[in-house]
């Protein structure tokens, strides 16, 4: 990995399914430091947590469209409270841990991958008849 960073991700990622009725909060940088205070963590750390919650939680949740309301939300329905299904934490550019066993690495992530399909999908562009005509020098079909 190169040590210097040309991408900076904040905030927090909310992910959750209904029929598994979990929530989890996955928080980038969740330490930016400020003019007097000096940054801890880097920039490109998560540390996050998945929940066990309600569907009604859910339903409210998915239904609000501002950012500070779903805060508000979460807050009062106090996440914290909750059964704690396992802790996210670690570097985005480098290895997540899931409960403190490394679930992902990027280094081993194959570069450069090419997935070679058999056939396209009918609505590929190529098989658009003015563009075939065009590859087959029919300028007039075309």
């Amino acid at each position: 990995m190169s040590k210097s960073q040309h991408c900076y991700i904040s905030g927090n990622l909310y992910a959750w399914s209904k029929k598994l009725k979990v929530f989890a909060i996955v928080e980038f940088a969740p330490d930016t430091g400020s003019f007097f205070k000096k940054r801890k963590l880097l920039l490109d750390f998560i540390q996050g947590t998945c929940y066990k919650v309600s569907g009604k939680f859910l339903t409210k949740f998915e239904t609000m469209k501002k950012n500070k309301d779903k805060k508000k939300l979460i807050k009062k329905y106090k996440l914290e409270n909750r059964k704690v299904l396992f802790k996210i934490e670690g570097l985005w550019t480098d290895e997540i841990k899931i409960d403190g066993e490394v679930y992902c690495k990027v280094s081993e992530i194959p570069q450069n991958l090419v997935a070679e399909f058999d056939r396209v999908l009918p609505s590929d562009s190529s098989l658009r008849p003015d563009l075939i005509a065009y590859k087959l020098d029919n300028l007039q079909a075309a």
